[in-house]
């Protein structure tokens, strides 16, 4: 099995155009977050949340539609009911998020997945000098000029 097995099965699954960036650059797939480390060990504890975002937001279509059926009014009650999705889902992250960076387990979780994420990208930096790298990235430069 190629020694850089982990770090080619990510590779692959990236865009190609994203791959040969990436190769060009020599940087790494992986970026650590402590946020994406603490859902990971949420779902090994059957808890299913992911971090709230900025996508909570009330749809411009929805809006357009009821102001067409509504007015202004119900526009307004959209954005506050949204908005109190939005709060109430930053709450049951926050909550789980406390849980899970007290929990006893957490710590040695977190180093393993460092230590796992620093090996990957190391792999995968060394897999960027490899011939096989070159011979992927030429062969898609081909492909491209061809379509050209």
């Amino acid at each position: 099995m190629n020694t850089y097995s982990s770090a080619l099965n990510i590779f692959r699954s990236l865009p190609k155009q994203t791959q040969e960036r990436l190769i060009a650059e020599e940087r790494v797939p992986i970026v650590y977050s402590v946020d994406a480390v603490i859902s990971s060990f949420l779902r090994e504890h059957d808890v299913f949340v992911t971090p709230v975002g900025s996508n909570i937001s009330p749809s411009r279509v929805m809006s357009g539609v009821m102001v067409g059926l509504g007015g202004p009014l119900l526009v307004g009650m959209n954005q506050a009911l949204t908005a109190q999705v939005k709060g109430a889902a930053l709450q049951e992250w926050t909550s789980w998020k406390q849980w899970a960076l007290s929990h006893q387990d957490f710590k040695e979780y977190n180093q393993n997945a460092k230590t796992r994420i620093e090996k990957c990208n190391s792999e995968f930096n060394l897999w960027c000098n490899s011939q096989e790298a070159k011979d992927i990235i030429s062969s898609q430069r081909i492909e491209k000029k061809e379509r050209i």
